[in-house]
């Protein structure tokens, strides 16, 4: 049974034809990925193949996991009704999932390593969610309103996209310590950098959208871990 906190309450129509998009995304995408195969045995001198290395592609790689990635989430988030920050996280984690263990089956370590690559999978569905979230906000230039409507239309609230909170991050760390997690490890789970949880740790500040994520990692909410 799907947890409504979780997933929004899909038909059976609107699932299939998410798997559908979903499929043609595969099978657009995985040809592009697979070129950039180069396998072990090509260094190893195994293989036979007396040809000179290939050129690192690493930027291009990148591109094309992130278009992957994107096209995956799209095909999902745009069916849902007016977005919840808890159903795009979870969309989020499961196409993250979804893409890193199909790469288990290509060798691409040539171009770029298995950590490169998983930030920049979770970086292309982290600035996805933003995306869909701030619409919904109200965060992101809209159209404007009909002059018969400016006066009476009440003013948009606008959200602080940063959170300061050194509880919030010591809680965190209390958490990596008890789970004896590491924070790059973590990091991937939360959908975000080292880089960023280091700036977390230190200053307490973080981006709204990243706490989210921190907090669903730890299988809590963001008002929970900001709670005094």
């Amino acid at each position: 049974m799907i947890d409504p906190d979780k997933r929004p309450p899909l038909s059976v129509t609107v699932q299939e034809q998410i798997e559908s998009e979903q499929k043609a995304i595969h099978d657009k995408y995985w040809p592009q990925i697979l070129e950039f195969n180069v396998p072990v045995n090509f260094f190893a001198g195994i293989s036979g193949d007396r040809s000179s290395p290939p050129i690192r592609q690493q930027r291009k790689l990148f591109r094309i996991l992130a278009s992957y990635a994107t096209a995956l989430y799209d095909a999902e988030a745009k069916r849902y009704p007016p977005h919840k920050e808890q159903w795009l996280l979870t969309l989020g984690q499961e196409v993250f999932n979804t893409v890193t263990a199909r790469l288990r089956f290509a060798d691409l370590n040539y171009h770029a390593s298995d950590n490169e690559i998983k930030v920049a999978i979770m970086e292309a569905i982290r600035i996805r969610t933003n995306a869909y979230l701030d619409s919904v906000l109200g965060l992101i230039p809209l159209e404007p309103l009909p002059a018969s409507t400016k006066e009476t239309a009440p003013p948009r609230v606008r959200l602080s996209a940063t959170v300061s909170s050194p509880l919030a991050a010591r809680r965190m760390e209390t958490y990596l310590r008890e789970k004896g997690i590491g924070q790059t490890e973590f990091a991937i789970q939360a959908q975000t950098t080292d880089r960023t949880l280091r700036n977390f740790r230190k200053t307490g500040k973080v981006r709204r959208d990243i706490l989210a994520s921190i907090a669903s990692a730890m299988g809590t909410t963001k008002e929970k871990l900001l709670k005094d």
